[in-house]
Order: C-alpha cells, then sequence, then structure tokens
C-alpha cells in the first residue's frame, strides 16, 4: 500500500486537531539514502468494541507517510460504532474483517497469517503511533538486518493522548527480559523470518503472548532497541491490564517458569505472595494488610524492580 496523506483520507471530526487529525508526517522518498528500497512493513490492529480510539489509532497508522507498508484489521464483531468506522476508511486499509475471534491473541495471529512486510507489528486499537514512527522502524529493520526484534521508546498515555509516563530509550538486557518484559509492546515490530522460525503468538495466553512471543525469538535472534519514540500506550481503567485477573499472574508464573525455571525470581516471589493475597480477599483479617506489606517491602528489596511479582500481584 502506498503512502497516504491528509488530502487522501477522510476529514477529521469537528473539533480534533492535530496528529494524526490535521498534522501527518512528512512523505519519505521513494528509496532509502544507498538506493535500497524500504522494508516492507505491515501493521495489524486487533480491536473489539473501542470506537472512541480507532479512528485515531487508524490515522496515526495511514499518516506515516511511508513509502510501502500495509494495515490489517480483525476486528472481533464489535457493536460500539467501529465497523461504520473501518467502512470510512475500507478504500485505505489493506484488508479487514468483523467477526467473533477468540480473544487477541487469535485476531492478531490472524492478520499475521496475512501478512507480507519483512517487518510485523501490532498496534491495539486503543494506542497511537509517533509521527514518523516507521520510519524509525523502516531504517532500523535495513540496518540490523539480521534482528528479530526491534523496539524504540514511547509513553503512556491517558484517554486524552496526554503524557502520563515518558517511556526512554532501554538498551537490550537479556538477562532482565527473561524476569520482567520491559519492552513498551506498541513500539516494538518483529522480522517476519523470526515469525517463520519460532511461531506466532500463543493463543492460549492472554496477557502475557508478548512477552513469551519475544523471549522465544531472543533466544535464537538478536534484539535491537533505537532511541526514537515509536508509540504511545493509553493507559485508563478499562484496559486489560488494569481489570483484576488471576489469570494474568498465572500466565506470568507459567511464562516465567516455562523459560527460566522453577528457581525464577518471579515464581519464587508469587507464592510467596500469593497465599496472603488470595487469603485476604476472602476475608475481613486486617493483619493481612500489615503482612502482605512487609512481605512486599521485604521482597521489594531482595529483587529491585526486576520481577513483576513483588510490585504488581494484588
Amino acid at each position: 500500500m502506498q503512502r497516504r496523506t491528509l488530502n487522501d483520507l477522510p476529514p477529521p471530526p469537528p473539533g480534533r486537531e492535530g496528529w494524526p487529525w490535521t498534522v501527518e508526517s512528512a512523505p519519505l522518498p521513494d528509496t532509502l539514502p544507498d538506493g535500497a528500497p524500504w522494508p516492507r512493513i505491515s501493521i495489524v490492529t486487533p480491536s473489539f468494541n473501542q470506537a472512541q480510539f480507532l479512528e485515531q489509532t487508524l490515522r496515526s497508522i495511514l499518516l506515516q507517510g511511508y513509502p510501502d507498508f500495509e494495515l490489517l484489521v480483525v476486528d472481533g464483531g464489535s457493536t460500539d460504532g467501529s465497523v461504520a468506522i473501518l467502512e470510512k476508511y475500507a478504500a485505505h486499509l489493506t484488508w479487514w474483517v468483523s467477526e467473533r475471534d477468540a480473544g487477541q491473541s487469535d485476531a492478531i495471529n490472524k492478520g499475521c497469517r496475512r501478512a507480507t512486510g519483512e517487518a510485523v507489528g501490532w498496534l491495539n486499537s486503543d494506542d497511537v503511533f509517533y509521527p514518523n514512527a516507521l520510519e524509525a522502524m523502516g531504517r532500523a529493520f535495513h540496518a540490523h538486518p539480521e534482528a528479530g526484534l526491534i523496539y524504540g521508546a514511547g509513553a503512556k498515555v491517558n484517554i486524552e493522548c496526554r503524557v502520563l509516563k515518558p517511556i526512554p530509550y532501554r538498551p537490550v538486557n537479556p538477562r532482565l527480559l527473561g524476569t520482567l518484559f520491559y519492552i513498551l509492546q506498541p513500539s516494538s515490530m518483529f522480522r517476519r523470518k523470526a515469525l517463520d522460525t519460532v511461531g506466532l503468538l500463543r493463543e492460549d495466553l492472554h496477557f502475557v503472548m508478548d512477552w513469551d512471543l519475544a523471549l522465544r525469538i531472543a533466544a535464537r535472534f538478536p534484539l535491537v532497541a533505537i532511541h526514537e519514540p515509536i508509540a504511545m500506550l493509553r493507559d485508563y481503567p478499562e484496559t486489560k491490564t488494569r481489570t483484576p485477573s488471576d489469570r494474568r499472574f498465572l500466565e506470568l508464573i507459567q511464562i516465567a517458569r516455562e523459560h527460566q525455571g522453577v528457581w525464577d525470581r518471579n515464581v519464587l516471589v508469587f507464592w510467596l505472595l500469593y497465599p496472603i493475597v488470595r487469603c485476604r480477599r476472602a476475608t475481613q483479617w486486617r493483619w493481612l494488610d500489615t503482612l502482605d506489606h512487609w512481605v512486599r517491602r521485604a521482597l521489594g528489596r531482595i529483587v529491585s524492580e526486576n520481577t513483576y511479582m513483588a510490585h504488581s500481584f494484588r
């Protein structure tokens, strides 16, 4: 799919201004400075009932000014007006579908199987690319043909896309990756060869499928970090990661144990905290709050920030 401009797309809703409503990335030349073609980039956008964000997400991809990309949208059968937005932008999408699926991993895999790009990434329908994000990724994939995964900087933003927390450049740290997924998922992309080698997302995972995929790729291919900001991750109470769920932490333990073994710090911390947390939920015993506080504080000193469990398991 060729680059799009503001004049190509439908006009933004009234009152919307700035990126990516009335501002676009500058169009790039047809080739890289050395005359090589830009790597084709495939972006898969899974979506379900997120009409309030979907149009902004689509425009942030379409207005990148990148010469060779494709956008595949996999909607899970939304009933909130998302389909009307997809129909509005249908002429600018490589492919889209709206039908029931088995969850986010299934939806992303469905798009990845149709993707033809050398680099493949997914941008959830409530996240947003920075201007020139695809340019930064295209240059990085061209400069590092050995890389299986490339990731950049970014930020967590609120519903209005105001920055809550910048996510700066983070150097590759394979040891840390074993216990903490420190990569900002929407700011990462994978080489098609790596996906073909290790496989797509595990569809039995609902929360940590990105961490598992990164670990599988890191075992076979180099990872590369770049300084440029790539994506904004929207953080608000209704997001999946903010919704209380034992399943998320059980998946974290499953992946930590599978990749790192039973002596992984996440595994050890989990089994110390899990009985306290479950008992506290089931009773009104206030002394469990005190016990939880001191156990968590002690574990935090021991493991620092290098584990999910000591700081986030509730």
